[in-house]
């Protein structure tokens, strides 16, 4: 079995696209330096690289980026571009550089950063056609669904209902025994965050900057995903709806990051951390970021006092998913787990239909897509659905990927397109059937869009939201319904042959609603596209699950001051808010500690196997999904014993040690007894042969590691500590783990009998055989890409001409626990600043360092070579080299 998952592209006839950096971008062979004592400023690192790389056989151009000059960093950022005509593309290695520059250490800049959230948008989120049921789940079944009007409902009414997450968390217990965050520092450090917005108006925000425009401010027109963090984090005040944060009274910095316009590039990024550092004479305590550098810098934040919050991700489900910085070391990786009751923002329109009315219920555009909703204050539309009037034909396909549905032969055009809406799934589009790339909207010049949910949905207006990524331009308002909404609209269409919609568009003028429905089905398990670990170093890499499958959270006033959102981005600050409760009530604690109690607490949660009916089984999730479990942060604050580690990870067979060990403290004054025991999670194959790059989520197992755990029983008096030492007996028992490698995880329960706050879980992983022993298959496309099943720590690729042995093109990836390996690479034509490669016949070879593998040993390497393929450029394409 080889090494590398390959695209099957042949070039032959290819037009190739010659793509410029984008504005305010890095190249890619952009660097950071740590100085060392040869080197104490930008200009020695260019002398050095200069004449040190010829004598290595380099000869490179330095263009100098920035100069840093913090507590945690003294270096600078530069980029290099090396080599002569199209044959000479070598870069130096890191190693290289720092031999050179006499660098304490060298870095790659981190990638640019885009300016909004991507969500997982494919079938996993979905549940297929014809299987809504709801079955009952213990502790949440006795709710029922509960909606009020902002018109005709007190603020304690509304503000009751969107504590729904503190309630789970133990959050409201704590706000009503006044543990709030106070005299704790939180920075939020996002896109633009509006601090006038209505659910900040009484929090104590005491800096505001923009760290690329240099403003004393954060205040921004792009997405509100900074403002809804600092929302959740501490929102207080908020007139209409109450809405109350996390930690309300903590003292909250704004920190936005873009011009909402340009990227966040790589260096941009490093420096902005370091101004969390150098800023003010004070420190942050804590640190919620949208965007991260390498986690070595992160690291160095936590040992300065510093933790520091990212989200894990929304790229689940699977092993070795996440990408955070923050799963290493350093940090928390924060995963996301489904509501116990979802909100549903919408506003009430009306429809009229030969003499009939009614009430429409939609909620106006993404928030992210703020170009999508330019609407009048009062628009009366006319519907438009070229479909066939039966609501069966609503059915198409339902996922965003499906191309648009031609438009029906017999489909009569909108008689007054500009007062249109059209109607359609919000995962698909019409198109002319004489020209299928041409989207109907664009042909009729209809501005106005109503997408509705799948048949399948969990509930009406669950996320991914219709917006600008599947719109064309002259749209210019979206409106999301649910599925019955859409079928009844389509029946009174086929009844009376037209149907009319007065429909607000200002929040002054609408009659805004919210719902809350209970999700019996996943609710308080996890999410099925959060992010899973192991990290590099096989340490669980996700720390803890927040809330956030479905969230409300305080928008600007200009998006009516509620949105409804969904991802790890809102689960993150949650936590923010949480290691603030638990700062404040013990202040003494640092960084370290802090992660370590709120791992300690959460509550270990049973697995939902996702699609395709996200049944809830009777067994833990796996460690890798879940990290410690759900938060629990009135257990995080209360609880009078603490641990030392945040979890064991007993890596693999060749280099798992005898036993591992973490240290209890009993900080309390009362002597406390002690039980351990052993709570088993979810275990499973990390390859499976028939998908042999995703990870086959049915497959999880009940067959569980046995591990010892000595001792079993202990009592410790006020400030007195003890060591717990933890072994693996054996692994689980699955048949095939020594050709496809097991994993496995659980958590070693420790319980006291304090009255209350009285249970500590620490997590344990393991996996079951070598790592080494793991290859990365190939097989479905001949060359191009590669993918990797677990993580490599080296790969280097080369195209190489078949007729002179040449590599145009050569790199070396380099990763290590600090700076993770991406996972997927592609090959575009635009690498090297655009630099040109000639049309002729070219092999991929692509050598590849196994997992937990020695560089140093050739053995541990795995070679490829692919077929052989033709780049040919077409005579119409831009930007060649002329003869």
């Amino acid at each position: 079995m080889r090494c590398i998952r390959h695209i099957g592209l042949i070039f032959t006839g290819f037009a190739v696209a010659l793509v410029p950096l984008p504005s305010g971008g890095k190249p890619r062979n952009s660097y950071v330096v740590e100085y060392g004592v040869t080197t104490q400023n930008s200009e020695d690192v260019r002398l050095a690289i200069e004449n040190g790389l010829q004598e290595h056989g380099f000869h490179c151009s330095f263009t100098s980026f920035r100069e840093y000059n913090s507590d945690i960093l003294h270096g600078a950022s530069f980029s290099l571009k090396c080599g002569e005509g199209v044959a000479q593309l070598n870069q130096p290695s890191l190693n290289t550089i720092a031999l050179v520059t006499d660098a304490q250490n060298v870095w790659r800049l981190p990638s640019e950063g885009d300016l909004f959230e991507n969500y997982r948008t494919l079938n996993q989120q979905q549940l297929p056609p014809r299987q809504r049921q709801y079955p009952e789940t213990k502790d949440i079944g006795r709710r029922s669904t509960v909606q009020v009007k902002i018109d005709s409902t007190s603020i304690a009414s509304k503000a009751a209902l969107l504590q729904a997450s503190h309630e789970d968390t133990g959050v409201l217990r704590l706000h009503e025994e006044d543990v709030t965050g106070g005299n704790v520092r939180v920075a939020i450090m996002d896109a633009a965050i509006d601090v006038t917005a209505p659910g900040l108006v009484e929090n104590n925000i005491a800096y505001t900057a923009n760290l690329q425009t240099g403003a004393n401010n954060s205040a921004g027109s792009c997405d509100p995903h900074g403002t809804g963090n600092l929302g959740i984090a501490g929102g207080k005040g908020d007139p209409i709806w109450g809405y109350t944060g996390v930690a309300p009274n903590a003292i909250f910095e704004a920190i936005a990051i873009t011009d909402c316009v340009n990227p966040v590039n790589g260096d941009d990024q490093v420096n902005d951390f370091l101004q969390i550092s150098v800023h003010v004479p004070w420190r942050v305590d804590l640190l919620t970021a949208r965007l991260a550098p390498w986690p070595a810098l992160i690291e160095r934040m936590f040992n300065n006092g510093t933790l520091v919050i990212t989200c894990a991700g929304n790229t689940g489900p699977g092993l070795y998913s996440i990408r955070a910085r923050t799963a290493s070391r350093g940090g928390m990786a924060i995963g996301t787990y489904d509501t116990s009751l979802v909100p549903i923002y919408t506003w009430q329109g009306n429809w009229t239909a030969g003499g009939e009315t009614g009430p429409l219920y939609y909620h106006p555009s993404d928030p992210t897509d703020v170009q999508t909703f330019d609407m009048a204050t009062q628009v009366d539309l006319t519907l438009w659905w070229p479909g066939a009037l039966d609501p069966a034909a609503l059915e198409g396909p339902q996922d965003v990927i499906s191309p648009c549905r031609p438009l029906p032969a017999d489909a009569k055009p909108p008689s007054d397109p500009a007062t249109t809406i059209l109607l359609q799934s919000r995962y698909e589009c019409w198109s002319d059937p004489n020209d299928s790339s041409l989207d109907v909207t664009t042909k009729y010049r209809i501005p106005y869009v109503m997408g509705y949910a799948p048949n399948y949905a969990v509930h009406a207006f669950s996320i991914p939201r219709i917006g600008s990524t599947n719109l064309s331009p002259s749209v210019r308002v979206a409106l999301n319904i649910g599925f019955d909404e859409a079928a009844r609209l389509d029946s009174l269409l086929a009844r009376h042959g037209r149907v009319d919609l007065p429909l607000a568009g200002d929040p002054s003028s609408a009659n805004m609603n919210l719902s809350f429905i209970p999700n019996n089905q996943t609710g308080l398990t996890p999410s099925s596209w959060t992010t899973w670990g192991p990290a590099l170093d096989t340490h669980m890499g996700v720390a803890v699950l927040g809330p956030s499958q479905y969230v409300a959270m305080p928008l600007p006033a200009r998006l009516t001051g509620l949105g409804v959102w969904v991802g790890t981005s809102f689960s993150t600050p949650y936590l923010s808010g949480v290691a603030a409760l638990v700062k404040s009530a013990h202040p003494e604690r640092s960084p370290r500690q802090l992660r370590n109690a709120i791992v300690a607490t959460e509550c270990p949660v049973n697995y939902n196997d996702g699609i395709p009916n996200f049944n809830v089984r009777d067994l833990k999730a796996p460690v890798q999904q879940q990290g410690g479990g759900r938060v629990d942060a009135w257990s995080a604050v209360r609880n009078a014993t603490i641990v030392n580690v945040t979890d064991l990870a007993f890596n693999d067979t060749d280099n798992r040690s005898p036993f591992l060990s973490f240290t209890l403290e009993n900080t309390g004054v009362e002597e406390l007894s002690y039980q351990l025991d052993h709570v088993p999670a979810g275990s499973g194959y990390v390859i499976d042969p028939a998908t042999p790059y995703t990870f086959s989520l049915p497959n999880i197992s009940d067959a569980y590691a046995s591990i010892s755990i000595s001792p079993t029983n202990l009592s410790l008096k006020g400030g007195e500590t003890a060591s717990v030492a933890v072994s693996i007996r054996s692994e689980p028992d699955l048949a095939d783990a020594a050709s496809r490698l097991s994993f496995f995880g659980g958590y070693i329960e420790v319980l006291s009998l304090a009255s209350e706050a009285n249970i500590l879980t620490v997590p344990y992983t393991g996996y079951g055989g070598p790592l080494l022993n793991i290859t990365y298959p190939d097989g479905i496309y001949p060359a191009f890409a590669f993918q990797q099943v677990v993580r490599s720590r080296l790969v280097t690729y080369s195209m190489v001409n078949t007729k002179t042995g040449e590599a145009p093109f050569h790199n070396d990836t380099v990763s290590t626990d600090a700076e993770p390996l991406s996972a997927a690479w592609f090959w575009g034509g635009s690498e090297e600043n655009r630099r040109f490669v000639p049309a002729e016949t070219y092999v991929w070879e692509i050598l590849a360092l196994r997992m937990n593998g020695d560089r140093e040993n050739p053995t541990h390497f795995e070679f490829w070579r692919s077929d052989e393929w033709s780049l040919v450029y077409s005579l119409n394409s831009t930007g060649l080299p002329t003869v």
